[in-house]
């Protein structure tokens, strides 16, 4: 894939976003159960609270899911491109001093990623890696990632595993038919296997969205400091449409 291609798919994710905040915030309240499980591996030092970084955090809803199912205390840092969303999440959460928020692009690797000393106990990467244009670049997010945690801390992606399921496959938008609808045309030949523009209730923008199934989010973590905790599937009425990787850091 080409940067102009990388920036064009970033730029249409960004503009779907922005129409769609309001909406995703209404029906995206609830933890995924596939975060119960996901938060068994995360322990704090002694002594201290866990210390959280949730990329692509949008509303902030991991920390229902920390509040249920995490160990207390923790600082909780959610990083998110969406101001709108990053909105919804600082009024829900007003009251908590230990929550925080910040506008952030973590798919710019020129970008500084958030860092403590002696790194993140638990990162968490969910409903983001299907957004992330580009072989190449899904993997130095992954890298940079592994960096920020401490030794033996966690760090846990979900894939979402969209492909072949029916309801989703009748949103799929041909690069064609998106191309004669818009003034910046995507060049089909620079998209890759398992990418897709996909529509979403009644939004005039598709999404770019990337399947990622399980040896791909496995060869992700080829090399790196880290060992396999866990590997499993969850969420949905099918309880399989995320694909999840948990993995801890060497030290």
């Amino acid at each position: 894939m080409d940067a102009k291609t990388h920036a064009q798919l970033n730029e249409l994710n960004r503009r779907f976003y922005a129409e769609v905040a309001d909406d995703f915030d209404a029906t995206r309240r609830n933890p995924w159960p596939g975060w119960e499980r996901m938060l068994t591996h995360a322990t704090p030092p002694p002594g201290r609270p866990l210390q959280v970084l949730d990329i692509g955090c949008g509303n902030g809803r991991l920390i229902e899911a920390l509040d249920t199912w995490g160990p207390r205390p923790f600082e909780y840092l959610g990083i998110d491109l969406s101001p709108s969303l990053l909105r919804h999440a600082r009024e829900r959460y007003a009251d908590r001093t230990e929550c925080a928020f910040a506008v952030g692009d973590a798919l710019d690797s020129s970008a500084e990623l958030p860092r403590r000393d002696p790194g993140f106990d638990l990162i968490t990467l969910f409903g983001v890696l299907h957004h992330v244009p580009g072989e190449t670049t899904r993997r130095r997010l992954v890298e940079r990632l592994v960096d920020r945690l401490r030794p033996s801390g966690v760090f846990s992606v979900a894939a979402w595993q969209f492909a072949g399921v029916e309801r989703f496959e009748r949103r799929v938008v041909a690069p064609e038919d998106y191309n004669r609808r818009t003034e910046d045309p995507i060049d089909p030949a620079q998209l890759e296997p398992g990418d897709h523009l996909l529509r979403f209730a009644e939004a005039k923008l598709p999404r770019y969205c990337h399947h990622c199934d399980t040896a791909e989010l496995e060869a992700l973590f080829d090399d790196l400091p880290v060992r396999f905790l866990d590997a499993y599937a969850s969420d949905g009425k099918s309880d399989d449409l995320n694909r999840y990787a948990v993995v801890t850091r060497l030290a």
